[in-house]
C-alpha cells in the first residue's frame, strides 16, 4: 500500500497544470512547478492596432522552442503590479481566460509556436503585457514583456 501511495504521488506532481496555470499564478506569473525561470530566449510579444478598441495579442516562441504552456497577463504601467482589461480567447486559441478576466493561459500540454488572443483595456490607460512560457516542466522562461502602449 505504501509504495502506491509514493508512485500516485510522483504521477500527480510530474503531470502538473496541462490543463492551464491556477489563478495563484495571476499577478507573479509563476508556474508554481518548482523550478527556476530563466532568462527570456527570445520570445516576444505583439499586439496590433486597436479594432473597435480590441487588440489582437500574439505571444511568439522562438524557432527551436515551442512552449507547453503559459500565462499572460496585463499590467497598467504607472505601478507594474496593478492587472488590467480583459482577454478574451477566440475559438480554437488553445487559450483560456483566467485572473478575473485579465490574464489568459493554456488548455493542454500541445506544443505551440505561438497564440493569439484578443484583449480590451480602459482608454488611456498606459499598459504592457508581461508572460511566462514552460517549454518543459522544469524549463521555464520569464520576464517576456511587450513594448508599453497607451489603450
Amino acid at each position: 500500500m505504501f509504495r502506491y501511495l509514493i508512485v500516485g504521488f510522483f504521477v500527480g506532481y510530474v503531470i502538473a497544470y496541462p490543463e492551464g496555470a491556477p489563478e495563484g499564478a495571476c499577478g507573479n506569473l509563476a508556474p508554481q512547478h518548482g523550478a527556476p525561470v530563466q532568462q527570456n530566449p527570445g520570445f516576444t510579444i505583439a499586439y496590433s492596432q486597436p479594432n473597435n478598441g480590441v487588440y489582437t495579442v500574439t505571444l511568439n516562441a522562438p524557432a527551436n522552442k515551442p512552449f507547453k504552456g503559459f500565462i499572460i497577463q496585463a499590467f497598467d504601467s504607472r505601478d507594474g503590479r496593478t492587472p488590467v482589461g480583459q482577454f478574451a480567447a477566440p475559438n480554437g486559441s488553445q487559450a483560456k481566460i483566467i485572473c478575473n478576466g485579465s490574464g489568459a493561459t493554456h488548455t493542454n500540454s500541445n506544443p505551440l509556436p505561438g497564440v493569439q488572443l484578443q484583449w480590451k483595456g480602459t482608454p488611456g490607460t498606459k499598459v504592457y503585457f508581461k508572460a511566462t512560457v514552460v517549454v518543459e516542466y522544469h524549463e521555464i522562461y520569464g520576464d517576456i514583456v511587450s513594448a508599453e502602449f497607451t489603450a
